[in-house]
C-alpha cells in the first residue's frame, strides 16, 4: 500500500491543514483521479502534532473521490491514520460530501 506522509505537504512549522485550494493542489499533486480508477489503496499518515484539518482542505482533497466512489468504496481505497481530531475531521469531510442540499441554490 503506498503511504503519503502528509508532515511532506504542509506549510512549513505549521500543525494545521487547511484551504479549499490547497487541497485541490496537493490532490493534483498526488493524482488522486489515478487512485480513483486503478481504485489501489492508499495510506494518508497525518503527523500526532496535527491541530485541525479544516473541511474546506478535505473536501478538495478529497471531495471528488468521495463523491464518485461513494463512502463505502472511498473508505476501502483511501485508508487514514491520524488523531481523534483528524479521524473525526475525516468522518465529518465524507459526511459533508455525500450532502445534496446547497443553500446557495
Amino acid at each position: 500500500m503506498l503511504t503519503i506522509k502528509m508532515e511532506n505537504h504542509r506549510v512549513k512549522n505549521s500543525k494545521v491543514y487547511s484551504g479549499r485550494e490547497e487541497g485541490y493542489e496537493l490532490r493534483e499533486k498526488l493524482n488522486l483521479e489515478a487512485i480513483d480508477k486503478t481504485k489501489e489503496p492508499i495510506l494518508f499518515e497525518f503527523p500526532v502534532d496535527t491541530l485541525s484539518l479544516t473541511p474546506s482542505f478535505f473536501l478538495g482533497l478529497f471531495g471528488a473521490s468521495i463523491r464518485k466512489l461513494g463512502a463505502a468504496e472511498f473508505r476501502q481505497v483511501y485508508h487514514f491514520r491520524g488523531t481523534d481530531v483528524i479521524n473525526r475531521s475525516i468522518e465529518n469531510g465524507i459526511i459533508r460530501a455525500l450532502k445534496r442540499s446547497n443553500p446557495l441554490g
